[in-house]
Order: C-alpha cells, then sequence, then structure tokens
C-alpha cells in the first residue's frame, strides 16, 4: 500500500468541456496565470489506452509527463484494490501543444484534468462526466482514488463541489482512514480564496459535481 500523502499545512451526462462561466473565482485564474506550464505544453505525452480507464477524446488527452504518470499509476492502483471497479473516464486534459481549450480556462499546459466520480458500487456513468448526487457518491472508491492521487506526490489539488467535499470528510472521519483534524485539512469545509495557497487539499469550485478537476505539479 502506498503511503499517503496528507501532512501539508441530477443533470444530463456531458461528453464536452463544462461552460467557462462556472469556473469565475479570479483567484483561479491568478494561479493559472502564475503557472509556467499553463498556456503552451511543450513535448507532451498523450493518454495512451488502457483497460483501466475510458478517455472521451483522445485529442484533448495531451499533457506533462507529470500527469500522464500521475493519472496511469493512479488508476493502476484503483484497480488492484477495487477490481469490480468500473474503468475510470478521463476527460479533457489539453490539446497536442496546450493553449486555450473551448470552455476551458485552464487545460493549457498539461496540468490539468478532468476524471469521472465514482458512483453507487464503484461506477463511472456510460454516457461520460455526469452529475453525481451525494446520496449516489461512493465516498470509498473516491477516497481509494484520491489516495492514489496524491499518493505520487504530483498532484496539487483536486477541485469538486461542496456537497460531495463533506461526504468524503465524513467517510475518512469514521472510517478512521484520517484523524478529524487530517481531514478537516484536505477536506475543507468552505471554500475561501486562501485555499490556494494550501497545497493536497480537495476544495470546492463551481461546476464539479460531474467531474474531478485534478491539478499536477508543472514540471516535466
Amino acid at each position: 500500500m502506498l503511503h499517503l500523502l496528507y501532512s501539508l499545512s441530477m443533470a444530463q451526462a456531458n461528453w464536452g468541456p463544462f461552460p467557462v462561466e462556472q469556473e469565475k473565482y479570479d483567484v483561479f485564474e491568478q494561479s493559472i496565470q502564475r503557472s509556467p506550464c499553463s498556456s503552451t505544453l511543450v513535448k507532451g505525452l498523450q493518454m495512451p489506452d488502457s483497460p483501466q480507464y475510458r478517455i472521451m477524446n483522445k485529442d484533448n488527452v495531451w499533457g506533462t509527463s507529470n500527469m500522464i504518470t500521475t493519472l496511469s499509476v493512479a488508476t493502476e492502483e484503483l484497480q488492484w484494490l477495487v477490481p469490480h471497479a468500473h474503468p475510470l473516464v478521463i476527460g479533457d486534459i489539453s490539446k497536442k501543444h496546450g493553449g486555450p481549450m473551448k470552455g476551458h480556462r485552464s487545460h493549457r499546459g498539461g496540468s490539468d484534468a478532468d476524471i469521472g466520480i465514482y458512483r453507487g458500487q464503484a461506477e463511472q456513468s456510460p454516457y461520460g462526466l455526469q452529475t453525481v448526487p451525494p446520496s449516489d457518491f461512493d465516498a470509498k472508491t473516491n477516497w481509494i482514488l484520491i489516495r492514489a492521487l496524491f499518493d505520487t506526490g504530483n498532484v496539487e489539488r483536486i477541485l469538486l463541489d461542496q456537497t460531495l467535499v463533506n461526504k468524503l470528510r465524513e467517510y475518512v472521519i469514521q472510517s478512521g482512514e484520517l484523524s478529524k483534524k487530517d481531514a478537516n485539512h484536505m477536506f475543507p469545509r468552505q471554500m475561501k480564496q486562501t485555499i490556494w495557497l494550501r497545497e493536497k487539499v480537495v476544495h470546492h469550485h463551481p461546476g464539479h459535481k460531474h467531474h474531478f478537476h485534478v491539478r499536477t505539479y508543472c514540471g516535466s
């Protein structure tokens, strides 16, 4: 089992990118502008095909080696720990050479990826990235996925709707996976602009009832 790095202090299916206006916090846009790999993708890698995940659009899954490695390793870990889990749905990462992508303010430099949320009993929607209500949220499987992502050491943060963040926090506390203090750090109770100054957290951002938004460190 990989060691968790946590010490740092019903809508229709949508197969395409989500509306820009959903990502409306100015601090988010500023964080994108500060990122050295946010506007172009140099020597990017395309996500290869694998039975561990399902790619929505092959033209939009180019990323940094950090991103491609992170998703590959995390999905392999998930399949090992939850053999009955559906292959993870992978949405947009970046175009081949990066740059603006329709419907997104980020996803420009290969360090941002949209991935599916597990519902029911480790299930992914057959229709792509689809809204998951709290009542159908598979907290256990989603926690295993999040833990595998952070265990790579490459993930800076994950964005998700607050109602689902709350379900994750409740699960890790009740299951004993994390102490209450560590759970409150990793899964903040409310969105504040200062959250963007923290790392290794899963926090709220508008428009993320359909998917996780994973941001890796820029790196190579």
